[in-house]
């Protein structure tokens, strides 16, 4: 009895964990300022902007010596990598991004975007500028826009583009809340693991 109710409890911590919603919200604002954050239950973690500081990298001087040393190891170590067989590289490559199209689609079909909102006013000095990147910017948005709803689930607030002929003043106006939940990611890691698995043993069949 106290195994099958640590089961029990381990399965209902596993269907809680599945359940939890990883929430990314993405703002580009009038002022042309990103602000980027990840929201799991109530962890939130900022990822833009990003206030990280330059690491400066300390620059060795080298002798002639050394550096000859150095350039006997590459030259030897390009020769080594000439003797490998490239058709075998790319047979490996491939065995392992085969299956990944199908666990991305699974992923992208459970992606949620929420909230859309796009207020983008398109100007230039020139009047006949404009208007023609008025129309590259629609085609490429509308376009872009398609493909998107086409793969994962779209629930849009506002869509608004148009030209500014007369003030000038252009401007882009970004917000969007991409939603997936954890049992997701984890149900397409776990179906590409199966996938390569089986493959692995189906190879070993063949080659034993």
């Amino acid at each position: 009895m106290i195994i099958l109710n640590i089961l029990l409890v381990i399965i209902v911590v596993f269907i809680l964990i599945c359940m939890v919603k990883i929430n990314l919200n993405f703002k580009f604002s009038e002022d042309k300022e990103f602000d980027c954050f990840i929201k799991v239950l109530f962890f939130k973690m900022q990822l833009l902007p990003y206030s990280g500081g330059e690491k400066k990298e300390k620059k060795k001087t080298n002798t002639k010596k050394e550096k000859n040393k150095e350039d006997k190891k590459d030259s030897e170590k390009a020769k080594k990598k000439d003797k490998k067989n490239f058709a075998e590289m790319v047979e490996n490559i491939k065995f392992y991004v085969d299956p990944l199209p199908r666990s991305l689609k699974k992923l992208l079909n459970g992606i949620k975007i929420q909230n859309l909102r796009v207020i983008w006013c398109i100007s230039t000095d020139d009047a006949c500028e404009t208007a023609l990147q008025y129309a590259r910017c629609c085609g490429l948005f509308y376009n872009s826009f398609r493909i998107v709803k086409s793969v994962c689930n779209v629930k849009v607030d506002k869509i608004r583009i148009f030209p500014d002929f007369i003030n000038e003043n252009a401007y882009c106006i970004v917000f969007f809340r991409l939603q997936i939940s954890v049992g997701r990611i984890l149900l397409c890691a776990l179906g590409y693991l199966m996938t390569i698995i089986i493959k692995l043993l189906i190879k070993r069949k063949r080659s034993d």
